[in-house]
């Protein structure tokens, strides 16, 4: 066979096509031949072990899946079941003829001591834990291990923040002569890494590239301050958290690609809890929306909701009336000069809800707001006695506009657990 330089691995010697352009050692033209086709499967239960798995015929067994088939070469033999002398458990031991007959894990842990006992304590606090570092003739359990990754100190000899040594927490891993573990590959930074080699940081700066470049150019310009104060967060860990547990994080994916419009209408329309009104507060504090009245929003959805479980009448009418024109007019006033809470919208939806409730209890006994009397109201509040002050606007304002007779909703009764008062003549000598 005539010599040539291998066109791939660039060894000299004998070789295939010698005389072309692409000459191949006898090695690398063995790996360049096309491999020979597994046989067709088979889905079925395997009869060795009973699972249901891609079958192969074999020349002896029959149809028998990957498992089965390499345990035919590594257990050739099965090992006979005894008690083992080092641990107890009964189970297939080698040495089953002799007096000493043990399993094969220990066996192995005899051939292959371990550097550090079991029970033996952890080098930082003490304690007869699970070691999951070992430096020289220290070691460190995996909490305390975990901890010391992320804290930093100030070298006794450098004087830099560095993560501290095993051996001496005064001192660096640098300084020391330990191995240093757990650097970010990008900014060099000696933190516990989180994805890929990288710090959190940098993991977070990662993701928000991969979504300004798969994101639609508008809308990630609108978000661009948005992105920015994200990825400049004090806590990138707890950042990363939420993008990978939090619902609001698929928000910001809709948004950012184009998939949901960056207004109002649009996160009004997403039911995803208090996330959505948390990631709106947000946009609008970095300018992404332009601020509104979110009190008055929050209580115009909530009513709208409300009034649609009325059916279509002249109640329902009046109802809608009441909720946009009394109760969201007062609202809007009060948010306008910054008297309002984060509850306020919640409180006036009460007002709205308990009319609500009194229509409704009206159609089902067949009447009417213009039809109602007092009785009829006194039967209603009988088994709502705290929806007394939340219904007496509704009935003002009813009242108000000839929409309803003169009705009083009464006041709420005193709680029961009033102390009865001493009687003239007796004296009370408990408290004494």
């Amino acid at each position: 066979m005539p010599a040539a330089v291998c066109s791939r691995c660039g060894v000299q010697g004998p070789a295939w096509y010698a005389r072309t352009k692409k000459p191949l050692c006898d090695a690398c033209h063995r790996r360049s031949q096309p491999r020979s086709p597994l046989p067709a499967g088979a889905m079925m239960a395997c009869p060795r072990c009973g699972g249901v798995r891609l079958c192969w015929r074999t020349g002896a067994d029959g149809m028998l899946c990957r498992t089965c088939t390499r345990s035919r070469y590594t257990r050739a033999w099965d090992q006979p079941v005894m008690r083992c002398a080092v641990c107890g458990r009964t189970r297939g031991c080698l040495f089953a003829r002799s007096e000493r007959p043990i399993c094969g894990s220990c066996r192995h842990r005899e051939l292959h001591p371990p550097r550090f006992p079991p029970g033996r304590p952890c080098s930082t606090c003490g304690q007869k834990r699970k070691l999951g570092l070992r430096v020289g003739d220290l070691a460190e359990c995996e909490g305390c291990n975990q901890k010391r990754l992320r804290s930093k100190v100030n070298c006794a000899d450098c004087g830099q923040a560095r993560r501290p040594s095993l051996g001496d927490p005064a001192r660096c891993e640098r300084c020391v002569g330990e191995r240093v573990r757990q650097v970010c590959r990008d900014c060099g930074a000696e933190e516990k890494n989180h994805t890929a080699g990288r710090c959190p940081r940098c993991s977070l700066a990662e993701v928000l590239r991969r979504l300004r470049a798969d994101g639609d150019p508008h809308a990630i310009a609108r978000l661009e301050p948005y992105l920015t104060a994200l990825g400049a967060g004090p806590q990138p860990s707890t950042t990363l958290k939420w993008m990978g547990y939090s619902s609001g994080y698929e928000t910001v994916i809709e948004l950012a690609t184009g998939a949901r419009e960056i207004s109002y209408n649009a996160l009004d329309q997403v039911n995803r809890g208090m996330t959505t009104s948390f990631l709106r507060a947000a946009l609008i504090a970095h300018g992404a929306l332009d601020a509104r009245p979110e009190q008055t929003a929050k209580f115009g959805r909530g009513a709208t909701a409300a009034v649609r479980e009325l059916p279509v009448g002249e109640d329902r009418a009046w109802v809608r009336a009441f909720s946009l024109w009394q109760v969201q007019h007062d609202l809007a006033r009060r948010e306008r000069h910054g008297r309002t809470t984060s509850q306020s919208a919640q409180n006036s939806l009460r007002l709205v809800r308990a009319a609500v409730e009194l229509c409704s209890w009206a159609a089902v006994h067949g009447l009417t707001l213009a039809r109602l009397r007092q009785e009829h109201l006194d039967q209603w509040l009988q088994d709502r006695p705290t929806a007394s002050m939340n219904i007496r606007p509704f009935l003002r304002w009813a009242r108000r506009g000839g929409l309803i007779a003169p009705l009083d909703a009464g006041r709420r009764p005193g709680g029961a657990h009033a102390a009865e008062p001493v009687k003239l003549g007796e004296t009370d000598w408990t408290g004494i």
